[in-house]
């Protein structure tokens, strides 16, 4: 590991370790009520900006990293120029739905508290978008940066929010959003001026808006399949969640939520290292056929996977049986139903890019699609229980984990074999 990996490993361990902190923080101060409506709010700024980007950023950064392998350093102006447009447009059209969604649950959101997680769902997409382009330009230690500074910044966000509600008697949400939205404006505007120079400097030779638009049309035929698949992958983790928050009780969705944010609180170190530092490098593995140095890769996934797993089942633990959390309070039949699914989380996760750089767009959909109708389907032909959700998602992620190994093995035991 090079002296520059080891700075991008340190910030990524911090930021996961302050945002399982925050978690734990909050499940400790909170009572149950106000933790479901915290974590209600909590999952529509942080999966929507998902939605915005219209999933448009996959073909746009894959196409780009090829390019960039070529040497064409005008693409990341243009890739960023078309990054930032669509999740702008996607961002206005979202806002219906979201009042309709939210109008539909248990939570009582008011119109100006809505109004402001719309405006923090557009700045981070940009931002993410722009940590995107950074990627490819193999600026790790930024990237990294800006993730421990984004767990910074919840951290930061619920600090303030309660030093307020108890020295000023102001309402934790409000004062919450109003940070958090403040917060990411800075950062973005951090963004704007630390690298100016490489990302946004739209003028003269370096930037063409023909350019912005052949990119948004050569890309938007390919976002539109991704973004059917996305929709479906989203739904079956992500979205979930404002699913569980329309249909279920606030209990249960507490519960689920809080627990997957713990797992998600670990697993936001493997997608950032896996994107960064594998995903290249397999992008020009499967180009040039290097089917070995593939296989390889599988099994050092595979070691990732247990090692990630035994983080996140010890911090279930601890919140179990150490800490006796009031909102994580689980049966023997819950518990282990939720060690056995964030096993399977991890490893669709770790599986994924494998896909990706192979190509395998259309295994990509049609695989998401089995996995979100046998996980609804299971769900919504049973009682609405913690261990029912917990299976039916533990049935839909095994299926779905096997047919992306096999679509995988089967491509390089095609070619190479």
């Amino acid at each position: 590991m090079t002296h520059k990996q080891f700075h991008v490993m340190s910030f990524r361990g911090l930021g996961a370790l302050l945002r399982i902190a925050t978690i734990y923080g909050l499940g400790v101060m909170l009572d149950l009520d106000e933790m479901s409506i915290f974590l209600f709010t909590l999952t529509l700024i942080s999966t929507l900006p998902l939605f915005v980007s219209l999933e448009f950023h996959v073909p746009s950064v894959r196409r780009a990293r090829r390019l960039a392998v070529q040497g064409n350093e005008r693409i990341y102006r243009t890739a960023l120029a078309a990054n930032l447009i669509v999740p702008a447009v996607g961002t206005l059209a979202a806002i219906a739905p979201i009042f309709f969604f939210v109008g539909k649950s248990e939570f009582s959101l008011s119109s100006a508290q809505i109004a402001i997680c719309i405006a923090i769902i557009f700045t981070d997409a940009v931002i993410q978008e722009t940590q995107r382009i950074l990627a490819i330009k193999e600026e790790q230690t930024i990237v990294s940066i800006i993730f421990l500074s984004k767990q910074i910044q919840v951290l930061i966000s619920v600090t303030v929010a309660f030093i307020s509600h108890y020295l000023a008697n102001l309402t934790f949400l409000n004062v919450f959003i109003a940070s958090y939205l403040a917060l990411s404006f800075i950062i973005t505007m951090w963004l704007c001026r630390a690298r100016y120079d490489q990302l946004f400097q739209f003028s003269g030779s370096q930037f063409r808006a023909n350019d912005v638009a052949t990119w948004l049309k050569r890309n938007a035929k390919q976002s539109l399949v991704f973004f059917v698949s996305g929709i479906f992958g989203k739904l079956t983790f992500g979205y979930e969640r404002i699913i569980i928050a329309i249909l279920f009780s606030k209990e249960l969705f507490a519960q689920y939520t809080f627990a997957i944010l713990i797992i998600g609180g670990i697993g936001s170190f493997i997608e950032p290292v896996v994107n960064q530092f594998v995903y290249p490098g397999l992008i020009r593995d499967f180009v040039e056929k290097n089917h070995r140095v593939i296989w390889k890769s599988l099994i050092r996934a595979a070691i990732v996977l247990c090692i990630f797993s035994c983080f996140s089942i010890t911090a279930i633990l601890i919140s179990q049986f150490v800490l006796k959390l009031e909102i994580l309070q689980l049966s023997h039949k819950e518990l282990s139903a939720f060690l056995c699914l964030l096993i399977l989380l991890y490893a669709n996760i770790l599986i994924q890019p494998f896909l990706l750089a192979g190509n395998l767009d259309a295994k990509i959909r049609n695989t998401n699609i089995i996995v979100f109708v046998i996980m609804y389907g299971g769900i919504f032909s049973q009682e609405p229980t913690l261990v029912g959700l917990l299976t039916s998602m533990i049935v839909a992620n095994l299926v779905g984990f096997s047919a992306r190994f096999y679509h995988v093995s089967r491509m390089i035991n095609l070619r190479n074999v």
